[in-house]
């Protein structure tokens, strides 16, 4: 019996001088040492983690490259570089909008992976997106058609994949919009950080013509903002259920039925000058 524990005793200390030896190695490590300045993590902290630490370390020398991360929790985690990183930029894209009312079901759409059943003269409307996407041309578009087509779906697409491109893009429903403006009321500060927020380098206003509207808000608000983007040469897209007569006429009346052509139509002249119309046909896919 004796015996035996003296020769268990004996492989435990054998163990246990390897693990320090391997410690050494993995303490001394560029890579290791560069996570532990990078947490602010101590020696202490790799002793009480020897197991992940030392997958990492033989890691090292594989085609599998990982890394190890704080999660926050009671132990740490080693992760997928590669698959770290997508994860991480799924989430930083988001980053680069400004203001953005695109649903949080659609915030993973991309054109690149487009699913929708789209016919031949929607698939060069597609076309011509993604050349505006790729800079080679330099004026928005004004997408109409019926409810459901999918229009703000493919816009959030084009949004999304603009902020992975690192570009500045503000996303915003008209409805939703309009009404923060009549909120904001006097307070000249939200006001104007709102507008700030929209004077980025991509604009796209979703559902123009759903809004009600008052004549601060057709003709301080969005007309002054349609009007500097004019003059700055900045990207505008709008998405609408009316086409631009119909429009036309949304803008037209004020709350007394007051006839104000002149007014609507100087707005529709900026929707013009900033984009190309391009009508979106099909089936309307809320009820499919």
């Amino acid at each position: 019996m004796q015996e035996i524990q003296r020769l268990l005793k004996e492989n435990q200390d054998k163990l246990q001088r390897q693990k320090e030896e391997k410690l050494i190695l993995i303490l001394n490590n560029d890579k290791v040492r560069e996570i532990l300045n990078k947490y602010h993590w101590n020696e202490e902290l790799v002793r009480d983690n020897y197991l992940i630490f030392d997958e990492y370390y033989q890691s090292l020398n594989g085609n599998r490259p990982l890394t190890i991360i704080d999660s926050e929790g009671p132990e740490l985690q080693m992760v997928d570089i590669e698959y770290l990183t997508r994860e991480r930029n799924d989430i930083l894209f988001l980053n680069n909008f400004t203001y953005s009312d695109i649903a949080k079901d659609n915030e993973e759409l991309s054109l690149k992976k487009q699913p929708l059943e789209i016919n031949n003269d929607n698939q060069e409307f597609i076309f011509l997106l993604k050349q505006l996407l790729e800079g080679k041309r330099k004026k928005g578009f004004f997408l109409y058609g019926d409810f459901g087509v999918g229009k703000t779906y493919i816009m959030s697409a084009f949004a999304n994949d603009l902020a992975r491109l690192h570009k500045k893009v503000a996303f915003a429903n008209m409805s939703r919009l309009a009404r923060k403006v009549r909120e904001f009321g006097t307070d000249k500060l939200a006001y104007d950080k709102l507008f700030r927020q929209l004077q980025t380098e991509y604009l796209i206003l979703d559902d123009i013509g759903s809004e009600t509207i008052s004549e601060f808000y057709r003709d301080d608000f969005l007309f002054t903002l349609l009007d500097e983007r004019m003059e700055k040469g900045l990207i505008t897209c709008f998405t609408s259920n009316l086409d631009l007569k119909g429009l036309t006429n949304h803008f037209r009346y004020d709350k007394q039925g007051k006839d104000q052509i002149m007014r609507s139509g100087r707005l529709l002249q900026r929707v013009m000058a900033l984009s190309d119309s391009y009508c979106l046909k099909g089936k309307n896919r809320r009820l499919s």
